[in-house]
């Protein structure tokens, strides 16, 4: 008896928990909101935005019958259309801004990115090797 009540607790806590979780998609707008001085009327039409985007890019990568060149291509496009839209709701400095934070974001992730040979270039020998 003791253990089901504690099971059902337990249950009722993370059920709680879970409710209390902000979408994925709620982070990325969060962060333009605050960054980019969101009107109220912007942060509702880039808070769809990004959820309609969230939900077609979760639909291609659940995919698993499509070719990998096939889901590249349709989440380039996807991606393509979402900037579009949004730049559709951005006013020019906003854009600015936007663009210049997705890129430092690029940036920073990955900074060996930069430093890899391109297609054709070869890697550099070291000097030391001989």
């Amino acid at each position: 008896m003791k253990k089901n009540v504690m099971l059902a607790a337990l249950m009722l806590v993370s059920t709680l928990l879970f409710a209390q979780r902000k979408h994925h998609y709620d982070r990325p707008t969060e962060f333009m909101k605050k960054e980019l001085l969101l009107t109220d009327d912007q942060y509702a039409k880039v808070k769809s935005i990004n959820e309609n985007f969230m939900k077609q890019f979760s639909a291609i990568r659940k995919d698993t019958a499509m070719s990998q060149g096939k889901a590249h291509a349709q989440t380039k496009k996807l991606r393509d259309d979402h900037q579009a839209q949004l730049r559709g709701v951005l006013n020019d400095p906003q854009w600015a801004k936007w663009t210049e934070l997705k890129h430092k974001g690029r940036d920073h992730k990955s900074p060996s990115r930069n430093n890899r040979p391109g297609r054709g270039q070869t890697k550099p020998e070291h000097e030391d090797r001989g």
